[in-house]
């Protein structure tokens, strides 16, 4: 589970690291403030990228060249924007540059910021009840900390018990009396990921947590 919400995390953050480039592609005049925004948003990828490289920080700027790629616009949006991808490569070898220069510094001051605040493990999460949700409701918000929860969703008429924007997952727990063809349905149509819990899991977060790792639709959509 951690996994995954390391890999939301730094793909979140490359996306925003773009989005700051391009912003400052696209300004007449040379933006101090966004050029500082782009420089700190492409040090908090820095920790991210050394967990999935298990600390082999050789390959650190490859690594960081290749997330980028991956999550560029198209080439005709890309050349519409000035000498961005100058500036992105730019941004790149510097950052890693300053990381280079002080390793241990740059992950201590991101790593409390990039992965405390965006990534917690559920298994380590401390037993916090909050008493405005039920069971099944707090036992959702321990396995999916930090991300918008919308819970009794009503989806063109159908209920959703929780529903996960950033996921684009849809969680009900399963009533053996109640047909789902119409919510499978209106999932199916708006690329939701429809997940029914039995009943005897869906208010334990620990057991929540193991069913939706054993599924495969998990597996591969997060």
């Amino acid at each position: 589970m951690a996994d995954n919400f390391f890999e939301k995390s730094i793909l979140k953050k490359i996306d925003e690291f773009i989005n700051i480039v391009i912003e400052l592609s696209s300004a007449k005049d040379n933006n101090s403030y966004i050029r500082e925004q782009a420089l700190q948003k492409g040090t908090e990828i820095i920790p991210l990228i050394l967990h999935f490289l298990e600390g082999n920080v050789e390959h650190v700027e490859a690594m960081f060249q290749q997330l980028v790629m991956q999550r560029l616009p198209e080439p005709r949006i890309i050349s519409s924007f000035g000498s961005f991808e100058e500036n992105l490569h730019s941004f790149i070898k510097e950052v890693v540059e300053t990381f280079f220069q002080n390793p241990a510094k740059v992950v201590k001051e991101s790593a409390n910021n990039a992965l405390s605040q965006e990534v917690k493990n559920p298994d380590l999460e401390e037993e916090t009840i909050d008493d405005s949700l039920n069971d099944f409701q707090n036992s959702i918000k321990k396995v999916f900390p930090n991300v918008e929860i919308l819970y009794d969703f009503n989806l063109r008429g159908e209920k959703v018990d929780a529903y996960i924007p950033e996921f684009k997952l849809a969680i009900v727990e399963k009533n053996k009396n109640k047909n789902y063809a119409k919510l499978k349905y209106l999932c199916q149509t708006r690329g939701l990921n429809l997940i029914e819990l039995p009943s005897e899991i869906s208010r334990n977060y620990r057991r929540l947590l193991r069913y939706l790792k054993s599924i495969n639709k998990y597996k591969k959509d997060f």
